[in-house]
């Protein structure tokens, strides 16, 4: 906290980068912290969020090189760590090829989920601009949201923390199906304007 203090934007950043290459650094706490930050005038709340998609993104990316570069047998090598046999593998890579890009962006608002839902879609192949703009929607979605909840709570930002990592998998669930309930709305109905 007190590098996130010394550094700001800089130092979130950095944070984020790091949460995202798979170092074990919770941004249920870092994020938070940022919203203190703001909610303290330390730190505009665009530069922090700026701050913190880019380093997201920028961590995400080197996980998705891995993906792409050692491909499925990286998936089937450690997939008995997850307790996956390799036909399990076999039909989650197929489903991800068929709706990968949603599972980037819902994936990006759970713990334990959004660090490493950057390996398939470089396994699968799938395109570097497609893949980026759809983790910077969960990516952009997830900061925000604990950024911006953070500076509402100011100096009992650590409550947030300590909830997000307790509830954060049912949360962003929740989050997540609701925000595919209201795209599908929303492409039925212009569908049915067009």
């Amino acid at each position: 906290m007190s590098f996130l203090s010394h550094h700001g934007a800089l130092g979130l950043f950095l944070a984020m980068f790091l949460e995202s290459s798979a170092f074990p650094i919770p941004s249920e706490a870092i994020l938070p912290f940022g919203g203190y930050l703001v909610s303290r005038h330390s730190l505009p709340f665009l530069h922090a969020l700026l701050a913190a998609a880019a380093g997201g993104l920028a961590g995400a990316s080197c996980l998705y090189a891995l993906g792409r570069w050692a491909g499925r047998p990286l998936l089937l090598r450690y997939a008995r760590l997850l307790r996956l046999s390799p036909g399990q593998v076999e039909r989650a890579q197929g489903w991800f090829e068929r709706r990968g890009a949603w599972a980037v962006a819902a994936g990006r608002m759970v713990p334990g989920l959004r660090t490493w839902i950057s390996v398939p879609p470089g396994a699968a192949r799938m395109s570097y601009p497609r893949y980026l703009a759809y983790s910077a929607l969960g990516i952009v979605a997830w900061d925000a949201a604990l950024i911006g909840a953070g500076a509402l709570l100011g100096a009992r930002w650590s409550r947030l923390a300590a909830l997000v990592e307790r509830l954060g998998v049912p949360v962003a669930g929740s989050v997540a199906l609701a925000g595919l309930i209201l795209w599908w709305g929303w492409r039925r109905l212009g569908r049915g304007h067009a």
